[in-house]
């Protein structure tokens, strides 16, 4: 994990970089901007959480487990992610400079002027819209098992139920 931290810069990242990372999640975004704060990579084996430290001037690993997901894990990282973002950008997220995203979002923000694409209206392409977070993506952008792989790693879905939604 040492080597992506190393590689991401010495900024937030912009939404377009988060999406091209392997398994990250943001968790917590400029909602002017769209700069990414926090991000979550989560794998079969693993939990790691990234946090941009602004009096460093960089991306900081502040959480990680060797561990399988399970209920006591996913709590373990919503204690860490709440308790770092709270001592980082706590006066931030109480004035909305920043915002909390993904599960800890219970109102996902929508960014109405990204309009879908008229494959989608049409219906040519498949509209992708998380249930849990803000994602909402089209066809043209993701993959069905981009979506999926989201609901899994993101929310603990089990592939039946991220299935489910997947054709819901």
């Amino acid at each position: 994990m040492s080597e992506t931290v190393s590689s991401l810069p010495s900024r937030p990242l912009t939404e377009r970089e988060l999406q091209s990372l392997d398994d990250a999640t943001a968790y917590c975004r400029d909602p002017d901007t769209g700069e990414e704060y926090i991000i979550v990579y989560i794998s079969e084996n693993s939990v790691s959480a990234l946090g941009y430290e602004d009096r460093r001037d960089g991306w900081v690993q502040f959480h990680s487990r060797d561990t399988e997901f399970s209920e006591e894990a996913a709590q373990n990282l919503d204690d860490e992610i709440k308790g770092w973002t709270q001592a980082r950008y706590g006066r931030q997220i109480d004035a909305g400079d920043l915002r909390m995203t993904g599960p800890y979002d219970p109102t996902p923000e929508r960014d109405e002027a990204k309009e879908m694409p008229w494959e989608v209206k049409q219906g040519l392409e498949p509209e992708y819209d998380c249930p849990d977070c803000g994602f909402h993506e089209s066809g043209l952008t993701k993959s069905p098992q981009d979506y999926l792989q989201h609901l899994r790693k993101a929310h603990g879905y089990d592939d039946g139920e991220a299935m489910e939604i997947l054709n819901g």
